[in-house]
């Protein structure tokens, strides 16, 4: 395995590509999806799908990414701390976005959860960013890298308010700063703060929030 480490590595360093970790105890799948539509009119997009749990096997198939690859995205499960530690060590996202961490302070998973965003903190880059769960408080913390929270909470930078059901299945919110309306195909609060981050993401990567927006207002929830 070390051999494919080192060459992925050295591909990675090669490409060039921006690198977003999806990590936490929420909808990570559901992130991932809504990260990946509104930006892939913008930038050559790659993702995995779903948690890898053999690292030799992550890096095979990041040496498969196309030359032209400018985003690649990827899925860390917190509760499968080896395999996060290998594919950190080797990716060092720019951004990682943690879905928030389930439970008390004294449960085991949630336990396991900020051990692996501990790591993947140490592990990224320095100028590297953090979008978080704002509402969660066992993520109300100092943090190392650049922190940018997203929720319902004071203090989020990507503030949701303004929630408004316009149907059983439709919702419209609003964002503090941005100087529109989102339209959502559910009522699900959880599913607000999916799109809530990847709206973040786009906006750290220079897109237009209404891109966003127009992608959101198509993305159909399956769960």
């Amino acid at each position: 395995m070390k051999g494919f480490r080192e060459m992925a590595r050295d591909y990675l360093i090669d490409l060039e590509p921006v690198v977003i970790a999806v990590t936490g105890n929420g909808k990570r799948t559901t992130v991932i999806k809504l990260i990946e539509v509104m930006i892939k009119h913008h930038f050559k997009t790659e993702v995995t799908a779903g948690s890898v749990s053999d690292p030799a096997a992550a890096f095979l198939s990041l040496l498969q990414l196309p030359e032209a690859t400018d985003v690649y995205i990827f899925e860390a499960d917190p509760q499968d701390e080896e395999t996060a530690a290998e594919l950190f060590q080797v990716l060092q996202p720019g951004f990682n976005v943690i879905t928030g961490v389930s439970g008390g302070t004294g449960d085991s998973k949630s336990n396991q959860t900020k051990s692996v965003i501990s790591l993947a903190e140490d592990l990224m880059k320095a100028s590297a960013s953090l979008i978080l769960d704002g509402d969660d408080p066992l993520l109300d913390r100092k943090w190392k890298a650049d922190a940018v929270k997203a929720g319902f909470s004071d203090g989020c930078l990507f503030k949701i308010h303004s929630v408004e059901e316009t149907s059983p299945n439709n919702s419209e919110f609003s964002i503090e700063g941005i100087r529109l309306r989102f339209k959502i195909n559910s009522s699900e609060t959880h599913h607000i703060k999916c799109a809530v981050y990847a709206v973040a993401v786009c906006v750290h990567l220079g897109l237009p929030a209404e891109a966003a927006a127009e992608e959101l207002e198509r993305f159909s929830f399956s769960g």
